[in-house]
C-alpha cells in the first residue's frame, strides 16, 4: 500500500502543476484525483515518489489536452479562473501572477500539448533537461528543442510584469465598465482593445471576440440595459489581478478582469460559463 502522507505532502504542488497545464481548476482537480486512485493501487512505494507522481500527472494532463483539441467549443474559450487566497502587492506575486494570469494561461493554449508540458515543467518548476526526458518519455535533447520552440512562440506574447499602477488602472476600467463611464473607458482602452466573453454555449455571451473601444462600449451598454434590479458587484482578487464579480439574485453570473500593457487596457476577459464559475461561488459571495 502506498503512503498517504507522501501523496498529501505533494498534493499542493500537483494541483498547481495541473492548473498550469490545463488552465482549469476543475480539470486539474479531476486529474489529481485520478492520480490519487492510481497511487492507492500501487503495491510498492516508488524510489522517487515526486518524480513518479509528476510523470503520471503530466501524462494524465497530456491526454486531457489532446482530447480537448478534438472537441468543439461554442464561442471564445477562456481558462477557468482561480480566486487568490489573499490579496498581495504585485511585486510580491510576480512569479505567481506570471504563471496564473488569464492572459498568460490563454497564451499557453497556443502551444502543442507536449510543448506546454515541457515548458511548464522546465520554466515554472525548474526541471533540468536530464530529468525532463524520463518524465515525458523523450530524450533530453528532444526536450530542449521542444522548450526552445515553445519559448519562441511565447516570447512576443508573454504578459509584462504587473505594477501597482497597472492594478489601479485595471480597477478603474472595471468600475467604468460597470457604471458606463464612456469617457473613462475611451481613455483607458487601447485603440485595438479586445474583449473575450466565454459563455460556453450555456449562457448569453459574444460568440466572437469584440475589437475596438466603440464596440466594447456598445457591448457593455447592452449588458447594462438587460441587467435586472438585483445585480450586485464585488471586487475580488483573481489570478493575481483585480476582478469584478457580478451577482444576480445572489448567484455569481460573471467575472470580469483585464490585461494592462503600457498604461492601457489591451484585453478584457469576461467569464460567464456557469460550469467555470460554480466552484468559485462560496468564496466570491463572502
Amino acid at each position: 500500500m502506498s503512503d498517504l502522507s507522501v501523496f498529501l505532502a505533494e498534493r499542493p504542488r500537483l494541483l498547481a502543476l495541473a492548473y498550469r497545464l490545463l488552465g482549469s481548476r476543475s480539470e486539474g482537480e479531476d486529474a489529481v484525483q485520478e492520480l490519487w486512485l492510481r497511487w492507492q493501487a500501487l503495491r510498492l512505494l516508488p524510489d522517487n515518489p515526486q518524480a513518479y507522481l509528476t510523470r503520471m500527472l503530466s501524462n494524465l494532463c497530456l491526454d486531457q489536452l489532446r482530447s480537448r483539441r478534438r472537441l468543439s467549443y461554442t464561442g471564445p474559450w477562456l481558462p477557468e479562473p482561480q480566486l487568490d487566497a489573499a490579496p498581495a502587492a504585485p511585486e510580491e506575486v510576480h512569479g505567481r501572477w506570471q504563471t496564473l494570469s488569464l492572459a498568460f494561461l490563454l497564451v499557453l493554449e497556443q502551444l502543442t500539448p507536449l510543448q506546454r508540458v515541457v515548458w511548464v515543467l522546465r520554466e515554472l518548476f525548474g526541471y533540468p533537461y536530464a530529468e525532463l526526458g524520463p518524465l515525458v518519455e523523450r530524450s533530453p535533447a528532444a526536450c530542449r528543442k521542444l522548450f526552445e520552440r515553445a519559448q519562441q512562440q511565447l516570447g512576443p506574447q508573454t504578459p509584462s510584469t504587473p505594477t501597482s499602477s497597472d492594478a489601479q488602472l485595471a480597477q478603474q476600467c472595471l468600475l467604468a465598465c460597470l457604471s458606463g463611464d464612456t469617457q473613462q473607458l475611451l481613455q483607458l482602452l487601447a485603440g485595438d482593445a479586445q474583449l473575450l466573453s466565454d459563455g460556453g454555449g450555456i449562457v448569453l455571451a459574444a460568440l466572437r471576440p469584440i475589437y475596438g473601444p466603440e464596440k466594447i462600449l456598445r457591448f457593455f451598454a447592452g449588458l447594462r440595459r438587460k441587467a435586472d434590479s438585483s445585480l450586485a458587484a464585488q471586487f475580488v482578487q483573481c489570478n493575481g489581478a483585480p476582478t469584478l464579480a457580478l451577482f444576480s439574485q445572489g448567484q455569481l453570473i460573471s467575472l470580469l478582469c483585464c490585461e494592462v500593457r503600457a498604461g492601457q487596457v489591451v484585453r478584457l476577459f469576461m467569464q460567464r460559463n456557469p460550469h467555470k464559475l460554480h466552484g468559485l461561488l462560496p468564496a466570491a459571495a463572502l
